[in-house]
């Protein structure tokens, strides 16, 4: 069985977005090593907070015994990721 790992992304950077990129790259890299690696959007941004957070609770429910990885860049923090701490 493939140990599962969900990338956490946040809102996606026009018109390249690098932490998607380095998230596909790295998600290439595991599979050889039976890691099965997923991306997915926190959609703060186009839903707002609260819907986001619904959807996400959804979601969550199916990551059990899952690791999650919190994707951003230092370098936009509050305005293309997660404006708020983990």
């Amino acid at each position: 069985m493939k140990q599962r790992c969900v990338a956490l992304l946040g809102r996606r950077d026009e018109p390249t977005d690098a932490v998607e990129e380095y998230c596909q790259y790295l998600g290439s890299a595991l599979e050889p090593q039976g890691v099965s690696f997923e991306l997915e959007r926190f959609p703060w941004c186009e839903l707002g907070w609260r819907k986001a957070f619904a959807e996400m609770d959804r979601k969550a429910g199916l990551w059990k015994n899952d690791w999650i990885l919190i994707q951003y860049t230092a370098l936009a923090w509050s305005r293309r990721a997660f404006p708020c701490l983990f």
